[in-house]
């Protein structure tokens, strides 16, 4: 690797069972308290190789939200943990587009659990994120499947391009990108607009929230934008005999996940 830069490797157990019936008539949430299916194939484990290159570490260690999508959080490790265990339904063969990829662990994953194409997409003066995306794509033998594209949060005049990718997503990933309070609405609006474009009637909203103050919420805004939301019970993912990465299963309890659909009008 170059300078202020190192190679990660986080391993996976993927299994071609799901844990629940995803599109059997119940809300996730019932299925997540339903009896669990029990995963009868053999599992097996997938690694994703990933890049950390930071042109500029000593700044990067300041609260400068610059760099904020230059390392893996713990929500995208829950977020990860989720996308292996329901990858059956939820990427295989699908068109994935990841929001605030940084440097691309869940929507990378969901390549190499069978997604037909990734989008990982991110500030566009992110030119740090840009280049560990497109370093991560190569390191995982993507280059066919996925593209990096540079997507502002908020922007309801987007190109024809990203449209018509838009209009090819079957499903949307997140994680942690509800972090300032200030971004919150631009984030629900490019979820709308994605799930208004989409030619999938069942395009869906995954993401991991990480609650840093009970006196935020994006309920309202979700409202506001004709959204609703469903918790995941995260117990399938993450319990005291299971560890993501270095993290025990106590550095998870206020990350929770959450699928977002369009409401019914």
């Amino acid at each position: 690797m170059e300078n202020n830069g190192k190679l990660r490797i986080f391993r996976f157990v993927h299994c071609n069972k799901t844990t629940y019936n995803a599109h059997n008539g119940k809300s996730l949430i019932d299925a997540a308290v339903a009896p669990k299916r029990q995963c009868v194939d053999k599992p097996s484990v997938i690694q994703v190789r990933l890049a950390e290159h930071i042109c500029d570490l000593d700044e990067a260690k300041t609260t400068n939200d610059n760099y904020y999508g230059l390392f893996v959080w713990p929500s995208a490790l829950l977020l990860s943990q989720f996308i292996s265990t329901e990858s059956r339904w939820l990427c295989r063969d699908k068109t994935i587009l990841e929001l605030g990829c940084g440097i691309g662990l869940p929507s990378i994953l969901s390549g190499l659990c069978g997604a037909a194409r990734i989008y990982l997409t991110d500030r566009i003066d992110a030119s740090d994120i840009q280049r560990n995306a497109d370093t991560n794509i190569k390191l995982n033998g993507l280059e066919d499947r996925a593209q990096y594209l540079p997507l502002s949060w908020g922007d309801m005049h987007v190109s024809e391009e990203i449209i018509s990718v838009f209009q090819t997503i079957q499903v949307v990933l997140a994680a942690d990108c509800f972090y300032q309070s200030e971004e919150f609405e631009k984030v629900i609006a490019t979820v709308a607009l994605i799930l208004r474009c989409s030619a999938s009637l069942t395009c869906s909203f995954y993401f991991s929230y990480h609650l840093r103050s009970i006196n935020r919420s994006i309920a309202f805004l979700l409202s506001r934008w004709k959204l609703i939301a469903q918790s995941i019970d995260k117990n399938a993912y993450v319990n005291d005999l299971i560890k993501i990465g270095d993290y025990p299963a106590k550095d998870f309890d206020s990350i929770y996940l959450y699928e977002v659909k369009r409401a019914i009008e």
